[in-house]
């Protein structure tokens, strides 16, 4: 489903600018991973403030957010998970305080 994997990209992209207030650099990659199945890999890379173990443990979590409960209600992520688990992928997220945060989405291709 083309347009809800677009919903997925778009929500961590948005996600990522968020994360960089006013600068940094959004990084977006796909490639094509062959093995006994084979997955397409999205990732979205930013520079932005990264998050620290506890708050990466729960950022997929609907309504949890870091930022001002008026700003959105922080489905984004939970969201993303939920696509990519409908279409039987995953989604893993890495992060680190001051080095940024990467989102990557493994989905099998058919």
């Amino acid at each position: 489903d083309a347009v809800a994997i677009g919903h997925a990209l778009m929500n961590l992209c948005r996600n990522a600018l968020d994360a960089m207030g006013g600068g940094g650099t959004l990084t977006i990659s796909a490639q094509l991973e062959c093995g006994e199945r084979r997955y397409l890999a999205i990732e979205v890379r930013d520079t932005g403030e990264g998050m620290d173990e506890q708050t990466l443990a729960q950022a997929a979590q609907p309504y949890f957010s870091v930022r001002d409960r008026n700003d959105r209600p922080g489905l984004g992520l939970a969201k993303v998970q939920e696509i990519v688990h409908g279409h039987g992928g995953t989604l893993s997220l890495q992060s680190e305080p001051g080095q940024g945060t990467r989102a990557r989405m493994l989905l099998p291709v058919r």
